[in-house]
């Protein structure tokens, strides 16, 4: 099974405050959602999603910024401490990426973290 925060049948927006595990949004599997970050203040340099697999399976994410800002994203365990994959593999405008092939069904945490610039994303 195959499940991606990346196919688009359903979009959002996020939700300030999305800042810390307590304030996650809600994310739908197998949908988008949009946000911005900034190192301005007031400062906002990162945002919690959190997102319930049915099923087991294979997860994929995918982050695309805007060609001002450079992002990292990192998928937490269902205890929402416990990091299973990180990346920051690209500069400036850089898509990032996860994939994680055997993934047990349960609640999972995605942050999204402002590395440099300001700029919106869709994860």
């Amino acid at each position: 099974m195959l499940v991606a925060l990346v196919v688009v049948p359903t979009a959002y927006c996020e939700t300030e405050p999305n800042d810390t595990i307590a304030n996650a949004n809600v994310v739908q599997v197998n949908s988008s959602v949009s946000g911005s970050l900034t190192a301005e203040a007031p400062h906002d340099v990162c945002d919690f999603y959190k997102v319930t697999l049915p099923n087991d399976g294979m997860v994929q994410i995918g982050a695309e910024p805007t060609a001002e800002m450079d992002i990292s994203i990192e998928l937490l365990d269902t205890d929402a401490f416990t990091s299973l994959l990180s990346t920051n593999a690209n500069a400036r405008g850089g898509s990032e990426g996860l994939l994680h092939r055997n993934l047990r069904a349960g609640t999972y945490f995605l942050v999204v973290r402002l590395e440099k610039g300001t700029g919106d994303y869709t994860v």
